[in-house]
């Protein structure tokens, strides 16, 4: 009755396990952990609905016998889908053909009736293997997953442990304990809510940070453990005392129950959180241990706190340093670009924030008056004098707790908004002076960074320019070959010697300048001011100039219509051969792209008082990384013979002319590039 009971308790936990996974997230894939969650939580139903059949029963032996062996298998293989990003594939394989061999080996031996000996030495291998699995999942992930994966992993090892306990009092006196086997039931019970919440965990993907702890919080935190441990015992020795029937029973559950809630809260950020602030009220007359958190600080910005952050950016290091600081949730942090916006450059568990325009309010307040805001302060209306209105994107984000500019000699470098801390804490002077000296060395490094680039761009530019003399040489030496080759064909234009020397030498001086003019295509920048040109001639010559590819490139010029009758004819700012040129580099770059029979489409419309220029291709495409970190950069090229300055000397020479460009692209769909210019209403 009492066996039959826990069954009947895991069954209805492992039900709901399951319903719950399976309506949450996204349809299942095989290469995903949320189809091996599912599976696991029905192995388990169907493994706790088994121990209730009778013996008797046509299904009881079959589904037994599938039950207990598939369930370390199914665990065994979610552990391994989990690390399939931090193994060789062979490596998994190899590993999964291991646990199916072990499966099919435990099946075999309760079908067949084998030695008790040997079905307890099987249970007891794959209970072992699916603990090593768990293990290594745990030890290859990064720190800030650990979180994400921590319920998951943890409900196999509680599970397995107390299997391979079983399994191995059973081998050593030789048969198996009936109040284990009794206990089993209530233990499936109760990690039924782990693996569930380790699932929800899992199928969000969000990350958290975590903490280390100083001497007094391991004290408090092992003084805390030990009188709970000292309780649950007093409690299964009292429970103890009801009866023969039940003692030995709930002795094994409330110490299963005891140890696993110990695991659970000490595993909490939250509880640790918490106690590490109380520790620091009582025990200590500053909250921070300003030795520790200098070195921390430096360490992390040095990428020497873990492997995975050598290889992350400067931001995202600078931002972990701050998040760490006050144990916050996460946060956001920006930096201006060449033309001065604030560019959000690092994100850590915060949902996604715009960038800033040059003229916000905000990052200027900031960066003059040195300020940290107090969010909820700022909600409040309690801002110091001249404080800009509160940001929409910060009002609709309730997670949002400081925002800081980080400033290098009172100029402000980047903008950091903190989330909400584990622990509330108040933003008193120690919290702001801490910030703030934190943030000088982040800023500084930033800075330094900055310098590093620009330093590493002028020689880049400067090689560029050394390059040209030579290029420019050898333009001369080919234009006085060219020539040497006219007059000469006064005398002997008749010759068939002649002629066939003069193909020879006009080809390899087109091949030659062919070369130089693919590397120098981005041009040189125009000395006359920028004046009204007409729009769509400048288009037509760009598009008949490359005219030459199969299919040709097309120019789609829209109809105007009654608001703006001028559509037609449409004049803009500019000079008309870069603008051609830099049409015609987005087409030749799309036309090299190839990968389809659809012609390379020039679309010319209107928005409001902008012309609209869309170069559209159905080439290779390029990548997010590409677009945000590379397309734009000089001299950075995906061409054998490119030298990286088309894109860059593009979106400048727009933006010079008061206009923007932006691009739009898929992998083996193609890209968009859009170019937007002001009409000039001006007509000559």
């Amino acid at each position: 009755m009492i066996a039959e009971l826990g069954y009947g308790l895991a069954t209805v936990t492992w039900g709901t396990a399951g319903l719950l996974l399976l309506t949450r997230g996204k349809p299942p894939s095989s290469a995903q952990p949320h189809v091996w969650l599912i599976a696991t939580a029905a192995c388990e139903l169907l493994w706790a609905c088994s121990a209730l059949l009778p013996t008797e029963t046509a299904l009881y032996r079959p589904l037994s016998i599938a039950s207990d062996a598939l369930r370390p298998a199914l665990f065994t293989a979610l552990m391994l889908i989990l690390l399939r990003e931090a193994q060789p594939a062979r490596l998994l394989l190899l590993s999964l053909g291991l646990a199916g061999a072990i499966a099919l080996a435990r099946a075999a031996s309760l079908w067949l009736e084998l030695a008790g000996s040997i079905q307890n030495t099987l249970g007891l291998i794959a209970a072992v293997y699916c603990i090593l699995c768990v293990e290594q999942v745990y030890r290859n992930a990064l720190p800030e997953q650990r979180w994400l994966i921590k319920f998951a992993c943890l409900c196999p090892l509680l599970m397995f442990a107390f299997e391979g306990f079983l399994r191995a009092d059973a081998l050593l006196y030789g048969r198996a304990d009936p109040s284990l086997i009794a206990a089993q039931g209530y233990v499936d019970a109760l990690l039924a809510p782990v693996l569930a919440i380790g699932g929800l965990r899992l199928l969000p993907s969000r990350l958290k940070v975590r903490f280390s702890r100083d001497a007094a919080f391991h004290t408090a935190t092992l003084l805390v453990s030990g009188l709970f441990l000292t309780a649950m015992a007093a409690l299964g020795y009292g429970l103890s005392l009801f009866g023969a029937s039940w003692g030995g029973v709930l002795q094994w559950i409330i110490l299963f129950a005891g140890a696993t809630a110990l695991i659970l809260l000490l595993g909490s950020g939250h509880v640790r959180a918490q106690v590490r602030v109380w520790v620091s009220k009582h025990f200590f007359s500053h909250r921070y241990d300003y030795r520790r958190e200098w070195m921390r600080l430096t360490g992390l910005l040095a990428g020497a706190e873990h492997e995975a952050e050598k290889d992350a950016s400067i931001a995202s290091r600078g931002l972990q340093a701050l998040v760490d600081m006050v144990e916050a949730r996460g946060g956001l942090l920006w930096t201006q670009d060449a033309s001065g916006a604030w560019v959000l450059r690092a994100r850590i568990n915060a949902a996604q924030a715009p960038d800033l325009r040059l003229d916000d309010p905000v990052p200027a307040y900031l960066g003059r008056s040195g300020w940290i805001m107090d969010i909820d302060a700022w909600r409040d209306g309690r801002t110091p004098e001249g404080a800009p209105a509160l940001a929409p994107w910060l009002r609709t984000d309730p997670e949002a707790w400081i925002l800081m500019a980080i400033s290098v000699q009172s100029a402000p470098v980047a903008l950091v908004q903190l989330q909400r801390p584990l622990a509330p804490i108040p933003i008193d002077w120690e919290v702001r002076d801490l910030l703030n000296a934190a943030g000088q060395q982040v800023a500084g490094l930033l800075r330094t960074e900055q310098a590093l680039e620009s330093l590493v761009q002028a020689r880049q530019f400067d090689s560029f320019n050394r390059m040209s003399a030579f290029v420019v040489h050898d333009l001369k030496n080919l234009v006085a070959q060219l020539g040497l080759m006219l007059r000469n064909a006064q005398r002997h234009r008749d010759n068939p010697e002649f002629q066939a020397d003069m193909l020879e030498t006009v080809a390899n001086v087109q091949e030659r300048m062919q070369s130089m003019l693919l590397q120098l295509r981005a041009g040189t920048q125009p000395i006359e001011a920028a004046h009204p040109i007409d729009l769509d001639s400048c288009l037509r010559r760009a598009v008949t100039d490359r005219s030459w590819p199969d299919p040709k490139p097309e120019l789609v010029i829209s109809a105007g219509d009654p608001d703006h009758p001028a559509l037609e004819g449409a004049r803009v700012l500019g000079h008309s051969e870069r603008l051609e040129r830099v049409v015609g580099h987005l087409i030749q770059n799309g036309i090299e792209a190839g990968g389809s029979e659809e012609p390379v489409r020039v679309i010319r419309g209107l928005e409001g008082d902008a012309a609209v220029i869309q170069v559209i291709d159905s080439g290779c495409g390029m990548s997010q990384h590409f677009l945000e970190h590379e397309l734009f950069r000089p001299f950075r090229s995906t061409k054998a013979h490119g030298m990286g300055i088309g894109a860059f000397e593009s979106r400048e020479y727009i933006r010079e002319i008061g206009g923007e460009l932006r691009v739009v692209s898929t992998p083996h769909r193609g890209s968009t590039f859009t170019i937007r210019l002001p009409i000039c209403r001006e007509m000559t």
